[in-house]
This record gives structure tokens, sequence and C-alpha cells, in this order.
């Protein structure tokens, strides 16, 4: 029977997404008619700047999906360092030899860029249980909004566990320029790059 269900899924052009003995959900893709068998996620951020951490759960995710979607939030309200084109051509350098990775961007409610890119699937790192509840918190509102959404989490990888935005800007706005080699545990150069250009202009 559970056998049947996913061929019938498939036959209807419904991508299955298993994890272990868990069905997480079907993802019926009309993006175009190439794409209807793949497995998409959508990983939203603000990316002020983006990290090792964010790297390492974006590239475990491609072992998951066929492809990702990295949506960069506008998060004007958050007062970011780095402005949006920047932090989006920052996530493009990092990716660039990732065809399977796409960057785009986005204001307002997730729930209606999911909507607008036909993807089923968020994904999320957990870094810890300081995480967790807020996480399960809007995993849980945006299905209340939009019932089909499921929400992907990864653990964070222990050397990234406590690698965070926050703590690489509180770096980058006190610290000394001897200091922005260190920077480099947790962010890719582009961002030590970015930052360099930020500091010239």
């Amino acid at each position: 029977m559970y056998k049947q269900a996913i061929c019938d899924a498939e036959s209807r052009g419904l991508a299955v997404i298993l994890l272990g003995d868990y069905t997480l959900g079907y993802i019926e893709n009309k993006r175009n008619s190439r794409d209807i068998m793949k497995k998409i996620a959508l990983y939203p951020g603000t990316f002020d700047p983006i990290t090792h951490g964010h790297v390492n759960i974006i590239q475990r995710g491609l072992s998951l999906f066929d492809e990702i979607i990295v949506a960069v939030s506008v998060s004007a309200g958050k007062n970011p360092l780095f402005p949006l084109k920047e932090r989006i051509d920052i996530v493009q350098q990092v990716f660039s030899h990732s065809p399977r990775i796409q960057v785009i961007s986005f204001s307002g409610l997730l729930v209606d860029l999911m909507h607008e890119q036909n993807i089923k699937i968020i994904l999320r790192g957990i870094r810890g249980s300081s995480d967790l509840e807020y996480e399960f918190q809007l995993a849980n509102m945006n299905q209340a909004m939009k019932p089909d959404i499921e929400t992907v989490f990864l653990k964070a990888a222990p050397q990234y566990a406590n690698v965070s935005s926050s703590i690489v800007r509180e770096i980058i706005k006190m610290g000394k320029e001897r200091s922005l080699g260190d920077l480099s545990l947790f962010v890719p150069e582009a961002v030590i790059d970015a930052f360099q250009q930020l500091e010239k202009s």
C-alpha cells in the first residue's frame, strides 16, 4: 500500500521526499515542465553575512534535494551591515560553482514567496536548543497559513554550532584590522573581501 501510494503520487507529477522511514511531503513543481520531478527546497535567511554554518547546511541539503533556492531577505528593519545587493552577490560568489543552487531576494511573508515559487519545502538549520523553540514556532505558523508547507531541519555541524551572523557582525564592527584574518574561521573569503571593500567606500 505504501509503495502504491508513492507510485500514484509520482504518476501525478509529484516528487516524493523520503528521509529515513518518513515521508516529508510531496512537491508539485510547476515552475517549468523539465522541473516537474525535481525535489526543490527553499533556504531563507538574512545572510548578513553568510557563514560557514549556512554553507554547511546548504551543502548537506543537496544530498536531500535536487536544487536549493537560497532566499535572501531584505530585512530592512534589522539594519543589516551589508546592503541586500551585496549579500546576494556574496552568496552567489560562494556558490558560483554549484549549478544546483539559485539565489533570489524577497520581502514580506515567506509563505507568499513559497506560493510564488510553487515550492513546498523549507530548509532550516538548528544550532542548538536555543534555536529549536523559535524555529518550531515559525514552522507551525507557516504551516498554519499554508498547510501544504513542510519544514526540514538539519542539525548544525558541531564545529559551527556556535557560529552566527550576529557574532560575526560584532567581530567586524569592534575588531581591529588584524582580527579580520580570524574571520576566516567563521565566514567564506567572499565575506572578508566584501567587508574590506565596504570599508574603502
